[in-house]
């Protein structure tokens, strides 16, 4: 009987019905699918590859030491499939060397961008160093989502951070020069670009006064 019982037991730990026989990652979109895998090899394995014994939390604390990844889901069936959930991308921001990360909507820096120009993403120069892991430290002006919306649909894509002023570029490279101050900033633009309608209106435009905004 205690044999029965020993074979069982060696059947239920380690028979292949009992098994996951692979795993399968869904849904990566901009993240590094090959670094992903990397990470799942090395915990799937006995009991994580168990269909009983097996602790999905195993794979969704993945999710710390992959900056990419929002979430992770985890649904067993004969294949182990691992949901993963994308970081959004809420803009680009580049130190002064031009290197360029993703960062999201908390202001996480994620992931290294690719050499970016467009008028998808709002491109920040900081003069601050920045690395993957960081929090950005302009968040007045990096994370506004009515800001970055309204620029980008004039076509506003480049702002350059300096201690006093703004400058901002469409895709034209028509300058805008503004106060350090998003408020501000957006009220004198929306008045700027409700008066010209449309009109051409030069390739410099100055938005530091406060009663006047020059163009030229």
């Amino acid at each position: 009987m205690l044999f029965l019982f020993g074979v069982f037991v060696l059947w239920f730990l380690f028979g292949s019905a009992w098994r996951y026989a692979s795993y399968s990652v869904i849904g990566v979109k901009h993240s590094d699918e090959v670094l992903i895998k990397s990470h799942f090899d090395k915990v799937f394995r006995f009991p994580n590859n168990h269909k009983i014994l097996s602790r999905f939390s195993v794979y969704k604390r993945l999710v710390n030491v992959i900056p990419d990844i929002e979430s992770i889901d985890v649904i067993g069936s004969d294949i182990l499939k691992i949901i993963v959930n994308d970081k959004s991308v809420f803009g680009v921001i580049c130190d002064t060397d031009e290197n360029c990360y993703f960062y999201d909507d908390t202001g996480f820096v994620f992931k290294k961008s690719f050499d970016y120009t467009g008028s998808i993403f709002l491109k920040i120069i900081s003069n601050d160093s920045i690395t993957i892991g960081d929090v950005i430290k302009c968040a007045d002006v990096c994370l506004r989502k009515d800001f970055r919306d309204y620029v980008l649909s004039k076509n506003i894509s480049y702002i350059e951070l300096e201690k006093d002023k703004m400058i901002l570029k469409d895709n034209d490279n028509v300058m805008f020069k503004a106060l350090p101050d998003v408020d501000n900033t957006l009220d004198k633009l929306q008045v700027f670009f409700e008066s010209v309608k449309g009109s051409d209106y030069g390739d410099y435009v100055d938005l530091r006064f406060n009663s006047k905004i020059f163009y030229k």
